[in-house]
């Protein structure tokens, strides 16, 4: 399910999971799209005030794009010729699936 085209740029959050909770500190896992690291700060705060309480964001870490992971990624001390041919084999499967699927039915590929 995506935003219609109205509502293009607007973020919608499909879950919302506590992985790991010890007052003060607690660790969310949000899954959602169009998102924006400014956004999910001020998620984070908008969180707190609901909940009667304050909340300050004090990291963001993105795990997962589409079908891509933390595995599919390359360091910066790991980028250099070799390493950088190697991901693009490794990731070519995932960014075919990627490419296979939006394409419109209507237009002739070759």
């Amino acid at each position: 399910m995506r935003p219609i085209k109205s509502h293009e740029g607007y973020t919608l959050i499909y879950g919302l999971e506590c992985t790991h909770f010890k007052p003060p500190d607690l660790t969310l896992k949000v899954t959602c799209i169009n998102e924006s690291p400014s956004y999910l700060a001020e998620f984070a705060a908008e969180l707190g005030l609901k909940l009667r309480t304050n909340a300050v964001l004090n990291g963001l870490q993105l795990v997962r794009y589409g079908p891509f992971t933390s595995e599919n990624s390359l360091l910066l001390k790991h980028v250099n010729l070799e390493n950088v041919i190697h991901n693009i084999y490794h990731n070519y499967t995932p960014l075919q699936m990627m490419i296979d699927n939006h394409k419109p039915k209507n237009l002739i590929y070759r």
